[in-house]
């Protein structure tokens, strides 16, 4: 068996993280990766973020990008699932609500009930962006491998 992950086993695997990397270009061509929360639905990575983050006008301008959800510890744990995507910002407000509820769905119990009012004006209009698969996955399960047992962690 090798340690890459089935398309199902990634969809799961991105089903039940937390926290993505999605990276976006910069108008110079260098990449810059950021944190996200996200949900899946249908075949596609949701995410919502600020109406005045950079990351907008990073995707106007080349929506190419990558999404990474990792987890593990030691390097016999580790495991991840890569995606070359394809963002777009979600325009038609059916499509926003669906995905704000989800993200509500997911992580309302990790929001800070009590934010700073800059913050709270900072996150008041939020837009919602497909990360759509433009490729197919990129992944590994070193837990698959077959090691011997060792007494202290790798």
């Amino acid at each position: 068996m090798g340690i890459s992950l089935t398309d199902d086993e990634s969809w799961a695997f991105l089903q039940e993280g937390h926290t993505g990397i999605l990276s976006t270009m910069r108008a110079d061509g260098y990449p810059i990766a950021l944190p996200v929360w996200y949900v899946t639905d249908d075949g596609v990575i949701y995410t919502r973020t600020p109406a005045t983050a950079s990351k907008l006008k990073r995707i106007q301008r080349n929506p190419r990008g990558s999404f990474l959800v990792e987890r593990g510890l030691h390097w016999r744990e580790l495991q991840a699932v890569v995606l070359l995507i394809d963002a777009h910002i979600i325009e038609d407000e059916a499509s926003t609500s669906r995905v704000f509820e989800l993200m509500n769905s997911k992580y309302g119990s990790f929001r800070t009930v009590h934010l700073p009012d800059a913050s709270k004006r900072h996150y008041s209009k939020s837009i919602a962006i497909a990360l759509q698969p433009a490729g197919p996955f990129v992944s590994w399960d070193n837990s698959r491998l077959r090691l011997p047992p060792t007494s202290t962690p790798d």
